[in-house]
C-alpha cells in the first residue's frame, strides 16, 4: 500500500493494534479482579447470612427459655398463695 500511496504512515497502523491489544488486556485483568471480588464478596455475604441465623436462633431460644421461667415463677407463686389458704 506504501507503493500506491494509499498508506502514510506506517507507524500508526502498528501502534493502534498494540494499544487496543494493551487496553483488552486490562479489562481482561481488571474483570478477572472484578470477579474475585465478587466471589469474596460472596463469601462474606453467606458467612454472615449463617451468623444471623445462628444469633437468631440463640436470641429465639432464649426469649423461650425465658417466657417459660417467668411461667414457672407465676406457677410456684400460685402455688404458694394455694397453700397458704389453707394452712
Amino acid at each position: 500500500l506504501k507503493a500506491t500511496g494509499r498508506l502514510d504512515s506506517g507507524q500508526l497502523v502498528p501502534d493502534i493494534y498494540l494499544r487496543n491489544a494493551e487496553l483488552e488486556e486490562e479489562v481482561a485483568n481488571l474483570r478477572r479482579e472484578l470477579d474475585g471480588a465478587r466471589e469474596i464478596a460472596s463469601k462474606a455475604s453467606a458467612t454472615w447470612d449463617k451468623f444471623r441465623k445462628e444469633r437468631d436462633f440463640h436470641r429465639m431460644h432464649h426469649k423461650r427459655v425465658a417466657q417459660e421461667k417467668n411461667k414457672l415463677v407465676l406457677d410456684i407463686k400460685r402455688l404458694k398463695d394455694h397453700y397458704a389458704k389453707y394452712e
